[in-house]
Formats: C-alpha cells, structure tokens, sequence
C-alpha cells in the first residue's frame, strides 16, 4: 500500500469509492497548481482540435505532479527514447496522462522518494491519479 503525504501543504493520499487514489491539495500548493495548468492547457488543446481524442507533447512537471523542474529528478527513460507524455480526452471532459513507463528517477533528489511510489504503484496494475 502507498501513503502520501503531500510536502508542500500537507494533504493526505485518500483511497476513496473510485479506482484512482485521490489526494486534495490546497488552493494555493504549488503542486496542485501546476498539476491545474498542464490540465488547462490540454483542454485548450482538445478545444483547438476537436476531432482529436489523444496527443502527444514533452514530459512536463505537472504531469507527474510535482511543482519543480524535471531537471535532477528524471534522469531519461531507460530506452533512451523521448520523454513524452501521451494525453487522452475521455468522456466527461476528463483528461488523461500516461507518461513512460521506463522514467529513470533520481530517488534522492527532491519529490523522488513520491515518484519512485508513484510508479511502482502504476506499475503493479494500479493508476495512481495524482
């Protein structure tokens, strides 16, 4: 089981009645900020193409839900393919991200210890919604 207790304001992981673990953030957390900014921009990118139900676009920090740079803490992919995160439009108006499943982490550097969870818990069949 992971646990997750978000650094910057202190929010609990919550495993509620769906499938995907949720975790509140405040208003005001920078994760939670910049997670609601990459999520805009692929709205505003649906909006722009609306025949298209998926794209593809580099790997960006909100994608993986944390509000610093990649740089230090995604150290490739061990293909060495590009980092790119492909985004799905699903009904709803819900969006979704599916990053490599190869990222290489830096389990040191700041918000790696999460990652490494994050994608282990991806990895055994649960999608964690961060």
């Amino acid at each position: 089981m992971f646990n997750f207790t978000c650094p910057d304001c202190g929010a609990q992981c919550t495993f509620g009645g769906t499938r995907y673990p949720t975790i509140e953030h405040e208003p005001t957390c920078p994760a939670w900020l910049v997670k609601k900014a990459v999520s805009e921009r692929d709205r505003a990118w649906f909006k722009d193409h609306p025949e298209a139900s998926e794209y593809h676009r580099p790997l960006l920090p909100g994608d993986l839900g944390v509000p610093v740079s990649l740089e230090g803490l995604v150290l490739g992919s061990a293909s060495g393919r590009p980092l790119k995160t492909r985004v799905t439009r699903l009904p709803d108006d819900f969006i979704h991200r599916a990053w490599p499943a190869d990222l290489v982490i830096n389990p040191m550097s700041l918000w790696g210890e999460f990652l490494v969870h994050k994608i282990a818990a991806a990895q055994g069949g649960n999608r964690f919604q961060f």
